[in-house]
């Protein structure tokens, strides 16, 4: 299966356990991996044939910038549903980090893959 990729989309959000996660918005970094066959609009040339990327960026960062999660989980979730039943992938993977979350650290991180 061909893949359309978003690399490092990075967003702000309330996300975290501790209290001063519930406070104020901090800095998360996403990837998207869309699973999707690129052979018609390869051939066509026609954008109504494949999976817009910078809709798909435009709406994963609203969604994330409305969340109020406790974990990376949930969000990844939420994202990978946004991706397969609004923009009709056929799979997904959902790479979530966090780079505040651990002193010692460059990120700490999610990633799921999901298929329909």
């Amino acid at each position: 299966m061909d893949r359309i990729c978003i690399e490092q989309l990075v967003a702000k959000c309330i996300l975290g356990v501790l209290d001063w996660e519930r406070k104020r918005p901090q800095k998360i970094v996403v990837d998207l991996k869309l699973d999707w066959d690129t052979k018609k609009p390869a051939r066509t040339c026609k954008m109504e044939d494949t999976i817009n990327y910078t809709q798909v960026a435009k709406e994963v960062l609203q969604h994330i910038q409305k969340s109020r999660h406790f974990l990376l989980e949930t969000l990844a979730e939420e994202i990978a549903s946004l991706c397969m039943d609004h923009f009709r992938a056929k799979g997904v993977m959902v790479k979530i980090a966090k780079p505040a979350a651990i002193r010692s650290a460059k990120a700490a991180s999610v990633v799921i893959h999901r298929k329909k």
